[in-house]
């Protein structure tokens, strides 16, 4: 947990945006996080995850799949009530999987 309020006050310290947060911090963050804020984080951290997977596809890249980019949230999930909170918010937002 010393982790996660390191996450928090380092947040508080940059102002409380979660914009510019990578999403191992927002991980942490939302262990930290109530209930409600820790779905706003899932929430956001899906939207930064789908950005990153945009970024890694390409002709010459190989594609990154949103849940593997969420996977800090998974650890942090396996661990804080919050997290799991926060990583049922993501997944509920993830483009189904191809099959």
């Amino acid at each position: 947990e010393p982790l996660a309020w390191e996450a928090a006050t380092a947040w508080l310290a940059s102002g409380g945006r979660l914009a510019g947060l990578a999403i191992p911090d927002l991980a942490r963050l939302a262990s930290a996080a109530t209930s409600a804020f820790a779905i706003a984080i899932g929430e956001h951290a899906v939207i930064l995850a789908a950005e990153i997977a945009a970024e890694g596809t390409g002709p010459m890249r190989c594609g990154v799949d949103v849940r593997w980019i969420l996977r800090p949230f998974e650890i942090a999930a396996r661990q804080s009530p919050r997290a799991a909170e926060a990583l049922v918010a993501a997944l509920a937002q993830c483009p189904p999987i191809d099959q």
